[in-house]
């Protein structure tokens, strides 16, 4: 009698991990999929930092940048501004044949982000924002 006790006891607290952790997800979502971006589909890329002075680049940072933003992972932090409240942040400005993308990336708590307006905050390497140093 211990024995199925213990048993239906577990399955109760799976269950309610279970419904707890659904409840998480669905009040707490995780930002959507990053929009991937392909530097040959752009027409021009602007890089500045908050007080909107121009950060100069080489192709290949650039193209480094691009690829921490293309493989930023989804937080569950919403975007709810034009722009971050943590100074200082930098600006990737990207314009495509039919698209504009603009890129908040910042460091907070020691963790390095970047916010899409509206959209969502992303984890993304720490790399990146050395780059724009």
């Amino acid at each position: 009698m211990k024995k199925k006790n213990f048993w239906i006891g577990l399955a109760v607290l799976v269950v309610l991990i279970a419904g707890v952790y659904k409840a998480y997800d669905n009040i707490f979502p995780k930002a959507g999929p990053i929009r991937q971006i392909k530097v040959s589909e752009t027409n021009r890329i602007y890089i500045y930092d908050n007080s909107e002075n121009e950060i100069g680049m080489v192709d290949s940072e650039i193209e480094e940048i691009i690829t921490y933003i293309n493989e930023a992972e989804p937080t569950r932090i919403m975007s709810v501004n034009d722009y971050p409240s943590v100074r200082p942040y930098y600006v990737v400005e990207i314009k495509s044949v039919d698209r504009y993308f603009r890129y908040m990336i910042y460091e907070d708590n020691g963790k390095t982000y970047v916010e899409l307006p509206y959209e969502g905050v992303y984890t993304i390497d720490e790399k990146a924002i050395n780059i724009l140093q």
